[in-house]
């Protein structure tokens, strides 16, 4: 929790103008012509309070007064918060996170939501004069003054120093004062105890542990958001702030907004729309006439330091389906500017469905195969209405799995490539074991390079040895998944009925209505023992979580 700061400095008068405003609303209301507040209990501005907001913000969710509160002497607030100077990149980036706080209050009607508020400099003046005149209102209809306001303010940029270190609200709409001595005036006023927190949200992916990084266990002003369920559960154990937050959600929003800007879907669309959409048998049909290429690997990188060596597991897939079965295109290092196999490679990557949409599959395998992690990868090949190939643990809980071959690959078979790794880009012999490492010291690794290139220029196969490699230690393991697309592949009816699946069965609580989002973050508050869901702990505990995607999927694997 930041440190709450000394209100000493900002000790200063009311203007007489708003002395003068205030004093009148007082009069009509309460018939008290003057009320004398000391310097220190009006430490905080009270001059921010009465301006008319009329800065650039974009303010998503208009206030529903149709909301209960649990009782008649407390607010709460959870709002949505940006301090940089972008607008729909940054809207862009954080529905995601807009979608769940909707849905909390929609789930909790107590807490009351804001809306997402992008613009710099201008979040705290429009939540102060958001909340100012929900109180007012409260006091105007039912005459209640001594209204405990409980706010958690959401920063989705934490790495901006402007926004992180200031305290974001007025002091005198913060908690509820404990003392008899203290004035009020409608429902302001300045509190013994903070009952707001501002929190800060910090986006270490799925390279957290690859880089090193570690959270700070008495840090509960920052959120860390992981895109692995089991990075979260890691940190978790360690009583850090943690959020699973799939990548998924924020790429769908994306792909809807291209989709939507190319024309390709209508006004009346939705992202759950896009998501939900089935084709029909003939639509199936059609689709599977217009395909005339096989399978596509398509990778901006064949392999980085931050990976871990289940990235290379495409790359053994394609080759071995070349080898095997039918000539396969396996595209890697691609920027974006490329042409290969006469296919164009369009440089934004949420366009890359356009290259894939000749090919009846696309291997899709993420850089990490953990529960969760679930990013573009999927949502490509479902626009291209090819099949996607994957081996994301338990997917069907988060998408629909049904439309979609997985291929099972047990974290043991994972590691007898993994632990010959050594980081940046150098492996151990690969004709030596495990064993003889620490029996013989001169056995050093090796590096491998897949972006060297010779003394001309021209570029070299550097890490055609770990392919390889990779190759004959999981030629075995992935011979099911082969022989699985090979069936497809030689069985019409069936591909069919996989390009007629949507991406997701079930729109409602799902990732893509902020049910699990939400869900997650009310828990980390009652965690957190944050004022906001203070008596709402059981309400909470009894809420239906995200619904599985594909029921019995993981079962019937």
């Amino acid at each position: 929790m930041a440190t709450k700061p000394s209100i000493g400095s900002d000790n200063r008068s009311i203007s007489k103008k708003n002395n003068t405003v205030l004093c009148k609303r007082l009069f009509a209301i309460t018939s008290i012509t003057i009320i004398i507040i000391s310097n220190y209990l009006m430490g905080a501005s009270m001059s921010k309070l009465v301006l008319s907001y009329t800065s650039s913000t974009y303010i998503d969710q208009p206030f529903d007064d149709s909301h209960k509160l649990l009782s008649n002497d407390n607010t709460r607030f959870i709002a949505l918060c940006s301090c940089t100077e972008t607008d729909d990149s940054e809207k862009e980036r954080y529905t995601p996170l807009h979608w769940a706080f909707n849905r909390i209050s929609n789930l909790i009607p107590h807490i009351e939501y804001t809306g997402m508020i992008i613009g710099k400099k201008h979040c705290e003046d429009y939540i102060e004069q958001w909340i100012h005149d929900k109180l007012l209102q409260r006091y105007d209809k039912e005459k209640i003054v001594n209204i405990t306001t409980r706010i958690e303010v959401i920063y989705t940029y934490s790495n901006h120093k402007e926004c992180k270190d200031r305290w974001p609200l007025n002091e005198t709409l913060v908690g509820k004062s404990m003392t008899q001595s203290s004035s009020w005036i409608r429902g302001l006023h300045i509190p013994s105890k903070s009952t707001h927190f501002q929190r800060d949200m910090h986006d270490w992916g799925e390279v957290a542990g690859s880089k090193g990084h570690r959270c700070n266990p008495s840090e509960t002003s920052i959120i860390h958001q992981y895109r692995s369920k089991e990075l979260w559960m890691e940190h978790q154990h360690e009583n850090c702030a943690v959020i699973h937050f799939p990548a998924v959600m924020y790429w769908a929003n994306l792909f809807y907004q291209n989709q939507l800007k190319d024309g390709l879907l209508s006004s009346n669309d939705t992202v759950l729309s896009m998501l939900t959409k089935r084709n029909s048998y003939e639509e199936g049909k059609k689709i599977l006439d217009n395909k005339k290429q096989f399978a596509i690997l398509l990778t901006m990188s064949s392999f980085q330091p931050r990976y871990a060596v289940d990235a290379l597991v495409r790359h053994a897939l394609c080759r071995l389906l070349n080898q095997k079965y039918k000539p396969t295109h396996c595209i890697s290092s691609w920027k974006g500017e490329a042409k290969v196999h006469n296919v164009t490679i369009e440089k934004d990557i949420v366009l890359a469905y356009k290259a894939m949409s000749p090919y009846k599959f696309v291997i899709t395998m993420t850089n990490h195969f953990q529960d969760g992690y679930i990013a573009e990868k999927t949502i490509n090949p479902f626009l291209a209405n090819a099949v996607t190939i994957t081996s994301i643990p338990n997917v069907g809980q988060y998408i629909n799995a049904d439309g979609m071959i997985t291929c099972n690959i047990p974290k043991d078979e994972l590691k007898k490539v993994q632990q010959y790794y050594k980081g940046n880009f150098t492996w151990m012999p690969f004709n030596t074991t495990p064993d003889t490492w620490t029996k013989d010291a001169s056995i050093q690794p090796i590096r491998y390079d897949p972006y060297a290139v010779g003394p001309n220029g021209e570029k070299k196969k550097g890490d055609e040895a770990v392919i390889e490699f990779a190759i004959s230690q999981w030629e075995t393991t992935l011979q099911p998944c082969i022989d699985e697309i090979i069936r497809i592949d030689t069985n019409d009816d069936e591909y069919i009925k996989k390009i007629m699946q949507p991406y997701i069965l079930n729109g409602t609580n799902s990732l893509f209505d902020g049910t699990y989002l939400a869900n997650s973050f009310l828990n980390w508050f009652v965690w957190a023992n944050s004022p906001l869901v203070d008596e709402l702990e059981d309400q909470i505990a009894s809420l239906e979580g995200m619904q599985e995607q594909t029921p019995n999927w993981g079962k019937l694997k």
